[in-house]
């Protein structure tokens, strides 16, 4: 299940920020939709799948899932790191 939500959050923003097109400077919208649908369903994913982990259901997918969260996460805070220091 975290998995699956997980690839409909990705598409969902990647379908929001291929329509808008501008990049960083796009407005209120884009940054809302990452406040408010892709970092809580990111979060809603981390916590089924460390309770797949600890509950021993679903490991394959869980790990999965844990490790696309964490690249997401290392991704995001290296572009923002990037753009602060140059």
């Amino acid at each position: 299940m975290a998995l699956i939500l997980l690839v409909i959050n990705a598409l969902a923003t990647s379908a929001v920020f291929f329509l808008v097109e501008d990049g960083v400077d796009t407005g209120f919208g884009v940054l809302f939709f990452v406040l408010y649908v892709t970092l809580p369903l990111a979060a809603v994913s981390l916590i089924l799948s460390v309770l797949g982990v600890f509950r021993q259901s679903g490991l394959v997918p869980s790990v999965i899932t844990m490790g696309l969260i964490a690249a997401g996460l290392a991704f995001g805070v290296y572009g923002f790191v990037g753009t602060q220091l140059f």
